[in-house]
């Protein structure tokens, strides 16, 4: 078998039908719209996923603070005070 040197590489095509993608990647790059990809960000699907996991944990932050403080104004809350002490130590020192 015998091994062939290939230089260069296959001409170059030319386009002779209008082609959709071609026109949407001009049309994207032309200097009208300045940019070259547009969205809509509240439209992608990672923008809706994290504002439905925001709002739930905005949801559960407020059931926890409308039970501490009904226990609060039942005087049912008792806080452990070593761990009260420690972090105000901590905030004294200058550390959290």
């Amino acid at each position: 078998m015998t091994s062939v040197k290939i230089t260069g590489g296959p001409p170059p095509v030319e386009r002779t039908q209008s082609d959709p993608k071609t026109e949407r990647l001009e049309k994207g790059r032309s200097s009208e719209s300045g940019e070259a990809v547009q969205f809509n960000r509240d439209d992608t699907f990672i923008h809706q996923m994290y504002e439905t996991a925001k709002s739930e944990v905005e949801e559960a932050a407020a059931d926890r603070v409308k039970e501490l403080r009904r226990k609060i104004a039942n005087g049912e809350y008792s806080p452990d005070l070593q761990i009260v002490a420690e972090r105000l130590l901590a905030q004294l020192e200058g550390g959290e």
